[in-house]
Parts: C-alpha cells; sequence; structure tokens
C-alpha cells in the first residue's frame, strides 16, 4: 500500500492596486497548512496569486509573481521550505498595469513563464519538480506523476494568450484545441490508476445562473475528455467559495439537457477551492455577487483549502481511496473542518463515494450506481462501510489521521 497527501489552493490576490495580495489569510492558510501531520508531499496552487501579474510603470515591466514566491517561502507565514509546490496560470497573472488593470498580456505570459523556468532551475525538487512541459505551452501546461507511480496530475491553461506582444485575449476559461488533444494524450497514454486534473477556472459554476451548463463549449469538451478517463476528480479555482458537485449523466440528459452533444456516463467531483484571500462572492463591487447553485453543490462562502489523501490499496490493480477534506475560515476564525468526501475506485468494478451527511450531521450517505449500502459515523474520525450486491461485494474503512484506508475488499 502506497500514500500519497497533497493540498489545493488558490486565489491568494487582494482587490487592492496597493497591496496585490492578501498576506493575512495567505500566511494563515500557510501555517494551517504547514501543521498537518503527516505533512503534505506538495502544494497545488490553482492560480490569481496577486491582483496584478505585472504591476508595469512607465513602461517598464514590474511582475509579481516572485514576490509571492518569496511570501510562501518565508517563514514563519510562509510553507515549509521542503515542501514541493506546483503552480496554475490564473487570469490575474496575465492582467497589465499599463493595459488597464484587467487585459490580458502576451508580455505578462511570457514573464510569468520565465519566472518558471528560473524557480525550476534554481529549485528543481522544490519548485515544479518532475513535470512534462506540452510543447508549444512550457510551464502553462503541463503533467507529473507521483512518486510511487499511482497517481497523474494533468494541469491546463484556460487562459492562454496568443503569441501577438501585447495582445487582449478575447477568448478566456477556454481551452485550445491542441490543449484538449494534449490532455486526452496525457490520460489515455498514463498507466497511473488515479488521475487528477487542474485548471484555473472550473467547468461549471455556482455563481452562473446556468450552473449545470459548461462555462464555454471547450469547457464541456474538456469535461467529456475528463468523463472518458474517468478521471477521480477535476480541481479548480477562480470562483471565490469552495464548492463541491458531483458532475454525472444529469449534467447530460433530461427534457432540458444543460450539455447538448455530450454525454457524460461517470460521476466526477468538481472542487472549486477558490479563495486563500481573494475577495468572497458579494463582498466587493467588482466580483459576482449571486450564489445560484443548489444546496447539492455544497458551496461554503468562506476562505478555504482542501487536503487530498490518495492510499492505493493494491498496486498492481490499482484499488484505491481517494479522501478530500477541507477547511474553511471567515479570515478571523481559526481554520476547521467543512466538508469532507471519499471515493473508493476500482479500474475493474468502477466507484463509489461516501460523503458525510448533510441533513443529520452524522452518518454517511453511500453513492452507487446498484446494489445496496449501509454505513455509520463513529466518531469524527472513525467510519464503517458495506455494500453488497453492487460494484463491490463488500468493503469496510477506517480514517486515520492522513485519510480512509480500505482496510477489506471483496469483489473489486
Amino acid at each position: 500500500m502506497s500514500d500519497l497527501r497533497f493540498v489545493v489552493m488558490g486565489d491568494s490576490r487582494s482587490n487592492d492596486l496597493s497591496t496585490y495580495i492578501n498576506t493575512a489569510v495567505l500566511g494563515s492558510a500557510n501555517q494551517s497548512i504547514s501543521a498537518l501531520n503527516p505533512p503534505a508531499d506538495f502544494v497545488i496552487f490553482l492560480g490569481d496569486d496577486s491582483v496584478l501579474g505585472n504591476a508595469d510603470f512607465n513602461g517598464t515591466n514590474s511582475f509579481t509573481y516572485q514576490d509571492w514566491y518569496s511570501f510562501m517561502r518565508t517563514p514563519p507565514t510562509g510553507l515549509p521550505v521542503q515542501t514541493p509546490i506546483y503552480l496554475v496560470i490564473g487570469n490575474h497573472e496575465l492582467y497589465q498595469a499599463s493595459l488597464g488593470d484587467t487585459v490580458s498580456s502576451y508580455t505578462s505570459q511570457t514573464g510569468y513563464q520565465t519566472f518558471m523556468a528560473q524557480n525550476t532551475m534554481f529549485s528543481p525538487t522544490t519548485f515544479m519538480p518532475n513535470t512534462t512541459s506540452h510543447p508549444g505551452y512550457e510551464n502553462l501546461d503541463y503533467s507529473f506523476t507521483s512518486s510511487d507511480g499511482q497517481s497523474l496530475f494533468v494541469v491546463l491553461d484556460g487562459f492562454y494568450v496568443p503569441s501577438s506582444p501585447s495582445a487582449p485575449y478575447s477568448d478566456p476559461g477556454s481551452l485550445d484545441y491542441n490543449q484538449l488533444t494534449y490532455l486526452n494524450d496525457t490520460l489515455s497514454s498514463s498507466t497511473a490508476k488515479t488521475k487528477f486534473v487542474i485548471t484555473h477556472n472550473p467547468t461549471f459554476s455556482p455563481n452562473y445562473e446556468n450552473y449545470d451548463t459548461a462555462v464555454s463549449s471547450s469547457m464541456g469538451q474538456y469535461w467529456q475528455i475528463l468523463d472518458n478517463n474517468n478521471v477521480a476528480a477535476a480541481f479548480s479555482g477562480h470562483d471565490h467559495l469552495y464548492s463541491r458537485v458531483m458532475v454525472d449523466s444529469s449534467f447530460t440528459s433530461g427534457s432540458s439537457d444543460p450539455n447538448p452533444g455530450l454525454n457524460f456516463k461517470n460521476t466526477i467531483p468538481q472542487i472549486i477551492a477558490g479563495s486563500v484571500g481573494a475577495p468572497l462572492t458579494g463582498t466587493v463591487a467588482n466580483e459576482a455577487s449571486t450564489i445560484y447553485a443548489p444546496a447539492s453543490w455544497n458551496v461554503k462562502n468562506l476562505y478555504n483549502y482542501s487536503v487530498v489523501d490518495v492510499h492505493t490499496l493494491d498496486t498492481d490493480s490499482g484499488v484505491s481511496t481517494v479522501t478530500v477534506n477541507t477547511y474553511t475560515s471567515d479570515g478571523t476564525s481559526p481554520w476547521t473542518l467543512s466538508d469532507s468526501f471519499t471515493e473508493i475506485n476500482s479500474p475493474t468494478n468502477g466507484r463509489v463515494f461516501s460523503i458525510p451527511s448533510a441533513s443529520s450531521g452524522t452518518g454517511f450517505q453511500v453513492l452507487q450506481d446498484n446494489g445496496t449500502g449501509q454505513s455509520g459515523l463513529n466518531d469524527p474520525y472513525m467510519s464503517s462501510s458495506s455494500v453488497a450486491g453492487g460494484l463491490f461485494d463488500a468493503f469496510s474503512f477506517s480514517s486515520t489521521a492522513k485519510g480512509v484506508q480500505l482496510s477489506q475488499y471483496s469483489g473489486v
């Protein structure tokens, strides 16, 4: 059995052009993450680290990427120096002050790529270690595999700027054909049993009135590729809140099919970990003000980060569990566990989910396509479940400080 723990968080920017980064909330989150036991193997940051990527003045470039990274490595409010960091580019990394604060520029993109390349060269074991970039999209699209070879991570850039200097990008929140091909090829050719995909922008937004419709046609195609390859989970930021929704066949069916032309057959969690400092939904005039998604999206309008534990129980068959625990804070109160779920994956027989019951505060919901299941919560950190006649004949598991471990199983 092998274990992997990583943290996902994003959007630490301020809403203030004089400070760029909300260091108070970001530093608090870093301290909470640094106290994890066992510690995180690495951290994935989902983009929008600063309100402006290029705070240029009188034609002189002044990129803010290195300032953010220096903060992330400076005690006592930075992460441990030995914790690797992987970065995802967001839209604010592309903004350039001389172009009006909210215009994406090719200059900012290439400045970001230079920052990434330099830090990878100087700190190869702690900054973007062992990544393989998509040719032509260096340090914007990339992939890497966990040290045990069991988990694959693919990162994409939804705000890619074409190679025309300082040209505004007219189609934000989209993926071009090359990126979609790269995604499909990388997922389908990997021998890893558990696969995760990461973008800055989500495919489905709780801040959209049509929340169950993909935010762009290319993001719908993106999700179809995720579904075809049955990835374990998709992570994003951009929306300044936390949300977990199980994207399944209901997103491509019914009398008013919200995504015509697509056909989702699997259940894949979309997790938005959208603020460790960025202004929360509805708190400032120039941000999204309304949450339209229903309760099933598990929205929490709080600062947040997610801790992900992957347990590969059988390296030959690839049977694994993925547990996601999300911690939230209002910026002044301690970080507390606010959402949790576990998925149990068998490459042969599929996937089931165990989710703490939101209705009673105790017990678990067991989500599966067939069969029957029951589960009970013994205390905040221990649980057991059994399922018969469905994807699994039987299983039981117990939660530890590092997540959920499957102690016995059959029919997987």
